[in-house]
């Protein structure tokens, strides 16, 4: 079985695993408190019709806009240090060279982070998260900013967790158009109908599926990007099998997928949304009356 082969089995299998009862649990949070997020179930790119016929009353939907506001500036303001660098060993950190050392590391990803797209992604996680219970965002290295963070809308991406219940894989469906993946990928890899995209309408739409995942393949005794720990990959949907549009890997997980609260086995979570939602539906029906 081929790589191309084993990832789009593994997807069916994560996609049947989800869509017990999860994707009807957040089209209902999305019809009822968050209707501009989400891609659940819907192929739907860069269109701008009103997904918010559900709402009479917009209390909970400003909610989310309080609860994204207060993380934000709570958690991770950009006015202040947030975070703090240390060594595991607590003598280590008295040691003046290792401080000094700390200190400018810090200084580094401050502003590093100020100058990436991190805060204006942040915000959007902290919602989902709040509604649907997980948010999920990827750092990827970046040409021209060293780092870039990329928000994965809920619906868009499925999960899995390793044997310590930490999520280790994502995959995700999303669309880009023809001249986009020409930008990424290179014209080469593309597909022959996607290469003609991009002289009759280079704007077309065309499906890709990513996956990172633990690469059960590795062969430690080689050192390029195909033999890390985790396995990226990206193809396009309706290619032909077996054909890959970029094959590559990472030394950590890359992929951020917080969870407000976990019961059990379960890979998604729980956050304010489900425990909001039936009153918010009385109030729907109380408005429309």
């Amino acid at each position: 079985m081929s790589l191309r082969d084993r990832l789009d089995k593994r997807m069916a299998q994560l996609k049947s695993e989800r869509a017990k009862g999860w994707e009807a649990t957040w089209r209902d949070l999305q019809d009822n408190i968050a209707p501009n997020v989400g891609e659940i179930n819907t192929n739907r790119v860069n269109e701008g019709d009103r997904r918010d016929r559900n709402i009479y009353n917009n209390s909970a939907t400003r909610a989310v806009t309080i609860l994204q506001g207060g993380m934000s500036s709570g958690l991770t303001s950009a006015s202040r240090s947030w975070f703090k660098l240390a060594t595991p060993d607590p003598d280590l950190m008295e040691f003046g060279p290792v401080k000094v050392w700390l200190h400018h590391a810090e200084q580094a990803m401050r502003e590093l982070f100020v100058k990436s797209n991190l805060y204006n992604v942040l915000p959007s996680l902290y919602g989902e998260l709040g509604v649907f219970g997980t948010g999920v965002m990827a750092a990827m290295p970046d040409d021209k900013g060293l780092i870039r963070f990329y928000p994965f809308t809920v619906g868009s991406y499925y999960l899995a967790t390793s044997n310590r219940q930490m999520v280790d894989t994502l995959y995700r469906e999303f669309k880009m158009t023809a001249r986009q993946m020409a930008q990424q990928f290179g014209k080469e890899a593309l597909c022959a109908s996607t290469q003609a995209m991009l002289t009759n309408n280079s704007e077309a739409w065309i499906d890709v599926c990513h996956a990172v995942e633990p690469n059960g393949s590795m062969d430690s005794g080689k050192d390029d990007n195909k033999n890390m720990p985790f396995r990226s990959v990206y193809w396009e949907k309706a290619s032909n099998h077996g054909q890959v549009l970029r094959e590559s890997g990472f030394k950590t997980f890359p992929v951020m997928a917080p969870r407000w609260d976990v019961t059990g086995q379960s890979v998604y979570g729980y956050g304010p949304g489900s425990m909001a939602i039936g009153d918010t539906k009385a109030l729907q029906l109380m408005e429309k009356r």
